[in-house]
């Protein structure tokens, strides 16, 4: 007896093309990103929202295709969609840090902020207060790896839930000539 495809759920065609356009974008964002951090500096917050809102937007955008687009494929695999595409982001960011500087050198620098030898600008956390006096010649060890692990987490929870259509949607229309069912 042959299988019949449940009428609800895409090809996987759709899946795929929503994972690979979402690991290819993840690594040109990521590219831009760290050439942009390596330049102007991490803004809190900002990063990751706006790389995970329009990663998300363009990998699901990818899977629309001429349709509705793939439903979401469950927690499982979307969880580890979003992961990939986390790591992905990283390694073109950095990529991109290394390529901004005048040598290639993105693995020593994150060394040396770990370790509180360098550190990286930060704007967006503050501007007066505070705040602004703690950090203003950026964020060092632990407080980088902090303030590094929120922007992760937003753009993690964009890629996870953002992607995939969650409802029925509207019904698709007949085409000119077909009729309704």
């Amino acid at each position: 007896m042959a299988r019949q495809a449940h009428p609800e759920r895409p090809q996987s065609a759709a899946y795929g093309r929503v994972l690979l356009a979402g690991l290819l974008w993840a690594l040109a964002l990521g590219l831009a990103a760290g050439w942009l951090r390596y330049w102007v500096g991490l803004f809190v917050l900002a990063q990751g929202a706006v790389c995970g809102l329009l990663l998300a937007y363009l990998a699901g955008r990818a899977g629309r295709g001429q349709g509705q687009g793939p439903a979401h494929p469950g927690p499982g695999p979307a969880l580890a969609a979003a992961f990939v595409w986390l790591l992905a982001f990283w390694l073109g960011q950095g990529l991109g840090y290394g390529l901004a500087q005048p040598w290639f050198d993105a693995a020593g620098w994150l060394g040396r902020v770990w370790q509180g030898k360098s550190s990286e600008f930060l704007f967006g956390v503050a501007a007066t207060g505070p705040v602004h006096r703690a950090f203003s010649l950026g964020a060092k060890g632990g407080w980088w790896l902090v303030f590094n692990l929120i922007d992760w987490l937003i753009m993690f929870f964009f890629l996870w839930t953002m992607p995939w259509r969650t409802g029925r949607g509207r019904p698709a229309r007949p085409r000119p000539g077909e009729a309704a069912s």
